[in-house]
């Protein structure tokens, strides 16, 4: 052990690491509602597979609307070049469904873990 590690390893050690609570104020007041029914499918949902270090269930339902939105959006620039708007009201209207798509999952994450834990992930 030479000096310049023992230096890494002691401020390592001095550093305050900050823990995010990973439970939301509604399921501190009201624990049994996490025990069962739709906010535990939720919550498994939201962090099945994250200790072991997979992406969750949503994550990967996720990865798919953020894989159509991506499509949705070359077609409508596609479309934009061409001077084609024909299409314009079927696009907003997938475009409304995607924004709400995202809304749903803030919704879902924020219901299964604390504000804290939500913004240190992002």
């Amino acid at each position: 052990l030479n000096e310049s590690k023992f230096q890494s390893v002691a401020s390592a050690l001095q550093y305050k690491f900050w823990i995010a609570p990973m439970r939301n104020v509604l399921e501190i007041k009201h624990p049994g509602w996490y025990e069962k029914g739709l906010l535990k499918s939720v919550k498994d949902m939201v962090w099945h597979g994250t200790q072991t270090g997979e992406p969750s269930r949503l994550d990967g339902y996720m990865n798919y609307v953020l894989l159509l939105n991506a499509v949705v959006v070359v077609a409508e620039s596609v479309q934009d070049l061409q001077h084609v708007s024909k299409y314009d009201e079927i696009f907003t209207a997938i475009e409304f469904a995607f924004s709400w798509a995202y809304v749903v999952e803030f919704a879902i994450l924020i219901s299964a873990m604390s504000w804290a834990e939500y913004t240190s992930n992002s």
